[in-house]
């Protein structure tokens, strides 16, 4: 309970945050509408949440969560841009310019200070813009299928048996509604393709409760290695309830 109470408030902080200076930015005359977009969207992501532990598929409910999905995204990003954004204002502020975005120019300065503390008075436009883009960025990147990554661990004292033996790591695949079946049988057909002795699944496997996921997570039930496959649970089984997923796995062959 206390993780939840401790979470909400640094979601609602957040949201605080970037909203006090987006309505700043855009609605400088409506003092308080940051609180009012604050309330709105932090409900708004708690009946999203509570929607993410139903045990039906839908297509309106799949369009909730991406939007949800991309929205958190899109807020994370932001709230990192935002605070150098905050630098760059005060900087700005400490030349001798006041207001937020609007100039006023000494007309002793030299052009190139001027173009400056222009430059400087949009930051906030630039973090937004930022924001946009490292978003949309980082969806096509998701979606661009999992990065294989070799890596050679040296073990003291290892066994010659074990001398170039393979695990094949799959981890975070988050099956779930922006996670569907097309993409889990590319990915399996891929891992398949890849020699192993033994694959680990290391959690965040789902986002989704097993009704819900049967059909998209059928081809993982074709994994195999000599050495079997292990999984071990994330905190996303969790929150999707876990002990239905670990008698799936079980009855997967895992």
């Amino acid at each position: 309970m206390s993780f939840y109470i401790v979470f909400m408030m640094v979601l609602v902080g957040v949201q605080a945050y970037v909203y006090r200076h987006i309505c700043r930015l855009f609605w400088p005359e409506r003092k308080r509408l940051w609180i009012v977009i604050t309330v709105l969207s932090t409900a708004w992501l708690v009946a999203t949440g509570a929607y993410r532990r139903v045990a039906f598929r839908s297509v309106w409910l799949d369009g909730l969560l991406w939007t949800t999905y991309l929205y958190v995204g899109f807020l994370s990003v932001l709230a990192v841009l935002l605070p150098f954004a905050d630098l760059a204002d005060r900087w700005r502020r400490r030349g001798g310019q006041g207001g937020h975005i609007g100039v006023t120019h000494d007309a002793a300065e030299p052009p190139a200070a001027l173009g400056r503390r222009d430059l400087l008075a949009q930051s906030p436009v630039w973090a937004l813009t930022g924001a946009v883009g490292m978003t949309a960025a980082g969806v096509v990147t998701a979606r661009s299928g999992p990065r294989l990554e070799r890596v050679e661990i040296p073990m003291r004292g290892l066994p010659r048996s074990f001398d170039g033996y393979r695990i094949l790591q799959m981890s975070d695949l988050h099956v779930g509604p922006t996670v569907h079946h097309d993409y889990v049988e590319a990915v399996v057909r891929q891992m398949q393709g890849l020699p192993a002795d033994l694959v680990a699944v290391t959690g965040d496997l789902v986002d989704g409760r097993v009704p819900a996921l049967e059909r998209d997570m059928a081809p993982l039930r074709e994994l195999s290695a000599p050495d079997g496959v292990w999984f071990v649970t994330g905190n996303h089984e969790y929150y999707s309830g876990a002990l239905q997923w670990l008698d799936w796995v079980r009855d997967a062959g895992w």
